[in-house]
C-alpha cells in the first residue's frame, strides 16, 4: 500500500491521536520505522522506481524531470540495459520466477504506468487519474472500493495500490495545518481499513504480508514542498505487518531499495 508523501510525524501524530485506527492495528501487529530512507533526491517519480525495482535512480535511470513528460522520458539509460528498456520490477521479477503468478497494480497517478512494464506482467492494471486534492479525494474512493472488489474476485500473489491524495493536498496546503490534514489521514484510514476487511472476507488476511509505505518526506517547517535532500525530506515511515514478522521498531538501516526483496523473499523468490 502506497501513500505517498506521508511523513513519520503526520502518521504518528494521527495515530496517537486516534484518526488512523486501522493504520494503528497494522503498526502494533507487525513491525515498524520512522526513520527509512528515500533515495536521493526526495521526488515521488524516482522514489517509486526506486521502491518497485529495488534499485535507486543510478540504476533505473529515472529521475525527478522524468514526471513532467507525458509520456515520461527518461534521460539516463538504465544500468546494463539498452536506451529505452524499463528496469525490472518486482512484478517482472515474480513472474519470471513464477510465471502462473497473479499480479495487479491499482493507482491514480498516470506517470506511474510507465513504470510497470509492458502488460504482460501484471493480470491486472487499473488507473483513475487525479491531479489534484479534491479530484484525488473522490478519484481514490472509487479505486479503493474496485481494489477491494478485485480482491473478492481474485486471490493476487503480489499488489499494489497506490493513494496520491496526502501528496497533492500537501502540496496545496502544508502537512503542518492539524485541523485540515489528519482528517485527510483519516480518509486514507478508511480505505486502508477497507481493504483489511476484504482481506479478512476473503480468508487472506492470515497468510497475507501488508506493507505499507511512503516514498518521500516533506521539507520543514511548512510542509508542502519536496525533492532536496533534507532529513525531513528524506525519512519515511514503514510498517510491515504479516506471518512470521516480529512485532516492534526496527532499529537498523532501510532504504525505499529494500521494498521489492523484502515482497520478493516473503514470497520465497530470490532474482
Amino acid at each position: 500500500i502506497g501513500i505517498d508523501g506521508i511523513t513519520p510525524r503526520t502518521l504518528n501524530m494521527s495515530i496517537s491521536s486516534g484518526h488512523a485506527p486501522s493504520l494503528s492495528a497494522l503498526r502494533s501487529q507487525g513491525a515498524w520505522s520512522n526513520d527509512v530512507r528515500a533515495t536521493q533526491p526526495s521526488s515521488s517519480l524516482s522514489n517509486w522506481a526506486s521502491i518497485l525495482t529495488g534499485s535507486p535512480p543510478a540504476f533505473h535511470g529515472v529521475h525527478q524531470g522524468a514526471q513532467f513528460s507525458m509520456p515520461p522520458v527518461y534521460p539516463v539509460r538504465p544500468a546494463t540495459y539498452a536506451d529505452g528498456i524499463v528496469w525490472p520490477t518486482l512484478f517482472a521479477a515474480a513472474r519470471e520466477a513464477r510465471p502462473a503468478i497473479s499480479t495487479a497494480a491499482f493507482y491514480s497517478w498516470p506517470p506511474l504506468g510507465g513504470l510497470l512494464g509492458s502488460a504482460d506482467q501484471l493480470n491486472a492494471s487499473v488507473l483513475h487519474e487525479c491531479s489534484s486534492c479534491d479530484a484525488c479525494k473522490a478519484a481514490e474512493v472509487t479505486l479503493a472500493s474496485e481494489y477491494v472488489k478485485a480482491l473478492e474476485r481474485q486471490r493476487y500473489t503480489i499488489s499494489w495500490v497506490y493513494f496520491d491524495m496526502l501528496d497533492e493536498c500537501a502540496h496545496r496546503y502544508g502537512d503542518r495545518d492539524v485541523e485540515r490534514f489528519v482528517p485527510l489521514v483519516s480518509l486514507v484510514d478508511k480505505w486502508v481499513g477497507r481493504i483489511m476487511h476484504a482481506l479478512r472476507s476473503a480468508k487472506m488476511a492470515k497468510s497475507t504480508l501488508i506493507l505499507v509505505l511512503s516514498d518521500h518526506g516533506r521539507e520543514a517547517p511548512g510542509g508542502r514542498r519536496h525533492g532536496g535532500f533534507t532529513t525531513d525530506e528524506m525519512a519515511v515511515p514503514w510498517i510491515i505487518s504479516g506471518p512470521h514478522v516480529k512485532r516492534g521498531a526496527l532499529s537498523w538501516p532501510i532504504s525505499s531499495t529494500d521494498a521489492a526483496p523484502t515482497l520478493l523473499h516473503a514470497l520465497g523468490i530470490h532474482p
